[in-house]
């Protein structure tokens, strides 16, 4: 029943996304494609340099303290907790701020 349930309200939110996608579309020219297309790698590169620097701080910065939490040294929690919550968070102010949704087709071509 619950599986169920999960598939339908998937279901039902990827056809909303669909949806939105369809209108959210712009008419970008094929050297804007590639701008957009390079802007979103080099975000991406950028993104993972802040994670591993942010790795390397939670890590081994903090493995000077000799804090425990739940008989866990502080440096473990933050480093692959924190590091993954990090991740999460980076990810997401990416897609909402970087991110476009555009076809690779040309539309000359479609018509």
């Amino acid at each position: 029943l619950f599986l169920r349930k999960t598939v339908y309200f998937i279901g039902k939110k990827n056809n909303f996304l669909k949806e939105k996608r369809k209108g959210s579309e712009e008419k970008m020219s094929l050297k804007e494609k590639y701008r957009q297309i390079k802007k979103e790698a080099a975000v991406c590169v950028i993104g993972l340099i802040v994670l591993i620097i942010f790795w390397i701080v939670a890590g081994f910065g903090v493995s000077r303290l000799d804090i425990t939490v739940y008989h866990t040294p502080l440096w473990a929690i933050t480093g692959c907790i924190g590091t993954w919550l990090f991740s999460v968070v980076m990810v997401v102010w990416m897609i909402k701020k970087v991110f476009k949704d555009f076809s690779l087709e040309d539309e000359d071509e479609k018509e």
